[in-house]
């Protein structure tokens, strides 16, 4: 459990750093209104799981039952801007947020 929590810790720690290259790169970027049709257009693509860091940037992961996935952020009131992308996309478990014994 905790080396799960630190994994997800760490990742959300890249973001936050990567987050003002991906905007100033000129990184794919749509409407936060806009961004979740396009996907599901696209890609088959369906929100899953949404977060907001202490930056007030809201990050998306959308799931395609492909396995198939995208993350966006989201500064507030800006757009929604893809951040990652990929395949073969698995939960490690199923029994709600935080499991009931350690994975």
């Amino acid at each position: 459990m905790r080396r799960h929590m630190t994994h997800l810790l760490l990742t959300f720690s890249l973001f936050m750093m990567l987050a003002p290259r991906v905007f100033a790169q000129g990184a794919v970027c749509l409407s936060s209104a806009d961004m979740p049709a396009a996907l599901a257009r696209i890609y088959k693509e369906h929100p899953l799981a949404t977060a907001l860091t202490p930056q007030n940037l809201l990050i998306d992961i959308y799931v395609s039952a492909k396995g198939t996935w995208t993350m966006t952020i989201t500064q507030p009131g800006g757009p929604a801007c893809i951040i990652a992308s990929g395949h073969d996309f698995s939960l490690m478990h199923r029994d709600g947020l935080v499991p009931a014994t350690p994975t």
